[in-house]
This record gives C-alpha cells, sequence and structure tokens, in this order.
C-alpha cells in the first residue's frame, strides 16, 4: 500500500479532497489532516529518506463521541 501512495500520492491527495471525505470529517479535507499528521521517525524499509512522502504517516483520525457511535445512522 505505501509503495503506491508513494507513487501516487497526488490521486490520494485528491481523493482526500472529496466533498464526501470534507463532510465526514466535519469540513477539514483529508488531505489537510494527512500534511497536519505524525511525521515518522524512521524511513520505512525500501523507501528514499529524500522522497517526498518518505516521512508521513497515512492514518486519519477523527474523535467520535459515545452518543454518537451509537446512534442511528451516524456511522
Amino acid at each position: 500500500m505505501r509503495d503506491n501512495i508513494i507513487q501516487h500520492g497526488d490521486l490520494l491527495r485528491e481523493e482526500l479532497s472529496a466533498d464526501t471525505i470534507i463532510r465526514v470529517l466535519d469540513g477539514e479535507s483529508g488531505a489537510d489532516i494527512l500534511e497536519k499528521s505524525d511525521i515518522l521517525k524512521i524511513t520505512p524499509k525500501g523507501i528514499k529518506r529524500n522522497h517526498a512522502e518518505s516521512d508521513r504517516s497515512f492514518a486519519i483520525k477523527k474523535k467520535v463521541t459515545d452518543k454518537k457511535m451509537v446512534s442511528a445512522g451516524d456511522i
């Protein structure tokens, strides 16, 4: 998966900027969240250190309350 992201990071950011993603993330683009996400301390094996995507975490988090989690139709 990481290899595809390394090769096509622009496509990932494009998809994470779709209206549906922005709605799910309460008005924030997934691409913006990735830019603010944790930087990896160690470059993954097989990835060049100087590659633009080499130090990125590709996890997007959203805090969800217990009430929202159990309410019908929200998740």
